[in-house]
């Protein structure tokens, strides 16, 4: 039973060794016939398609506002006002609920609007990154065209 269990293992592993085989090399041939060689664009860590990886402040931003927003939204934001509103008694981790009675509805209210603003400003990022990808795949990023330039009232100048 055993070496028909490591016969099966060693099989198995052969394919995911000519299946990563078989990856590198298509990678390697679509670094080509972009014009470029394979180690190269791995080293300036560039895709096949020729675009640019994702900025670092970009990435912490998304990585980082998705869980902030996250709990200064809900378990800062709408579960202590949710345990307000049901004259609960316990306080454990909500900070608007260890202020003092007056502060508790706006710390509420405000960890309520940050937690969405985050929120917005991580989504705006995302959206930008997906707009700024779209461009440098079709061609379009960089300058102006003639038509967008803005022209200066007046002296009839582009």
């Amino acid at each position: 039973m055993y070496p028909r269990y490591q016969l099966m293992k060693t099989l198995q592993d052969e394919r995911l060794r000519a299946a990563a085989r078989g990856h590198l090399a298509a990678e390697a041939r679509s670094a080509r016939t972009a014009g470029r060689d394979h180690p190269a664009a791995t080293r300036t860590r560039t895709t096949a398609r020729g675009a640019a990886p994702m900025p670092t402040k970009h990435g912490a931003t998304i990585g980082l506002g998705i869980p902030l927003g996250a709990i200064m939204l809900f378990p800062q934001g709408i579960l202590p006002a949710v345990l307000k509103l049901a004259h609960a008694r316990g306080r454990i981790w909500f900070l608007p609920l260890y202020l003092p009675k007056p502060l508790q509805w706006p710390a509420c209210f405000v960890m309520i609007i940050l937690g969405t603003a985050v929120y917005c400003y991580v989504l705006r990022t995302m959206r930008q990154l997906k707009k700024t990808s779209r461009e440098l795949q079709t061609g379009k990023g960089g300058g102006r065209s003639p038509k967008s330039a803005p022209t200066r009232k007046g002296t009839g100048q582009n």
